[in-house]
């Protein structure tokens, strides 16, 4: 068995050897720019190392406040990337230029399986609700930023404004279950250059809502994931299903205990 594969504080970098997540080509900077050396998935997420090499995932339960702002120039503590872009900045919110032809789907309708967009993400267990604000420019149809909740490649949600055109555009979500997505949307229209987006679980039941200005939430839908699952990888996503560069920046990522209130028990 090799060295334990750790997880570069500050770096965005999964490496089996430290000194390799330090090599400049790992974590150089242009003018406060994070660029990565090439595009890669992290399928492992951040780990802490102990005495006798000993190497533990960290995963949130019980679940707290948790309130980031992004507001430091490295990744906040236990948070990793999956398909880290190219280039992204920190230091006054999170944000994200797109690598090209990024995208998330499973087989429907297109046929197509693409699982390639870029996620910051942490590991959480138990019921909670995750939200953000986002600001976002569009340059190419579909591009598109927001939350996504995450088992595997084959059981995700994910909800965003997709660009259409500098008419339309789609307030939407996407749930793949079982290897397969659907898509249930909305037209509004594209002057929208903010939104806020928050998902809430209980138990394997997710409410999905948008509000435009932080107050007021409206439900986009009740969705549900059907696999089981220990954990899940939640967090913030952006991609460019058919451009490049499109820039987004996440204000905040707050999660919090879950404010979807239960259906009372008939009597």
């Amino acid at each position: 068995m090799g060295d334990p594969i750790r997880f570069a504080p500050g770096t965005g970098v999964v490496a089996a050897d430290r000194s390799l997540a330090q090599s400049p080509r790992f974590s150089g900077r242009l003018g406060g720019l994070k660029l990565a050396p090439s595009k890669r998935r992290c399928f492992v997420p951040p780990t802490v190392s102990r005495p006798g090499n000993i190497t533990t995932c960290l995963i949130r339960s019980n679940v707290m406040q948790l309130n980031e702002h992004f507001l430091q120039p490295s990744l906040p503590q236990d948070f990793y990337w999956f398909n880290e872009p190219r280039q992204y900045r920190l230091g006054n919110g999170l944000e994200i230029f797109t690598d090209e032809k990024t995208d998330f789907w499973q087989r429907t309708h297109y046929g197509f399986q693409r699982d390639d967009g870029h996620c910051l993400l942490i590991r959480q267990t138990g019921n909670f609700s995750l939200m953000t604000h986002v600001e976002f420019h569009p340059r190419e149809k579909y591009d598109q930023c927001g939350l996504m909740v995450r088992i595997d490649s084959q059981n995700w949600i994910k909800v965003s404004l997709e660009y259409e055109s500098e008419y339309v555009s789609r307030l939407g979500s996407v749930v793949t279950n079982l290897g397969y997505s659907d898509w249930a949307t909305q037209d509004v229209v594209s002057d929208h250059r903010a939104m806020w987006y928050r998902i809430s679980k209980r138990g394997s039941d997710f409410l999905l809502e948008n509000s435009y200005d932080g107050q007021t939430w409206l439900q986009m839908r009740i969705t549900h994931l059907h696999k089981e699952a220990e954990y899940y990888e939640i967090g913030v996503y952006a991609c460019s299903p058919i451009g490049k560069d499109y820039r987004c920046c996440f204000k905040t990522l707050e999660i919090s205990d879950n404010k979807w209130q239960a259906i009372p028990e008939a009597s």
